[in-house]
């Protein structure tokens, strides 16, 4: 749980365990779950991202390569990295690596991030009109 494998490990035939729905809204679920989600935004941008990339229907992941989405996402690397090692250590990603090549991204659904508060409006006073 949490860590990185490798997509050589696993067989052809067994698919990875990660969060779809039959039919043909998983998208639309999915990006209910990451707008409601207790993470950052810029996890948020991530994982939308991640989703964008997914063919749902044919149960494809994201192999976007670092430079396209440090490019798509306006991230350098090191946060690109940091973000990705923290949604894997929240379950929000199920990465596999394959050597030489980007990696294989699965959208899941994951835990909320620790320390995570939602920031409260604060309330606006009316200026009123000088006459």
């Amino acid at each position: 749980m949490g860590e990185k494998r490798v997509w050589t490990s696993i067989r052809k035939d067994e698919f990875p365990p990660v969060w779809f729905l039959t039919g043909t809204s998983q998208g639309t679920y999915l990006s209910k779950y990451v707008f409601n989600a207790e993470l950052g935004k810029v996890e948020k941008l991530y994982l939308s991202y991640v989703a964008a990339m997914t063919n749902f229907s044919k149960r494809t992941p994201c192999f976007a390569a670092r430079d396209e989405m440090m490019n798509a996402m306006s991230m350098s690397q090191d946060t690109l990295y940091s973000v990705k090692k923290r949604l894997i250590e929240l379950d929000w990603i199920v990465c596999y690596e394959r050597a030489g090549t980007s990696d294989l991204q699965f959208p899941a659904v994951g835990r909320s991030q620790p320390g995570f508060k939602w920031k409260v409006p604060e309330k606006r006073r009316s200026k009123g009109t000088k006459s």
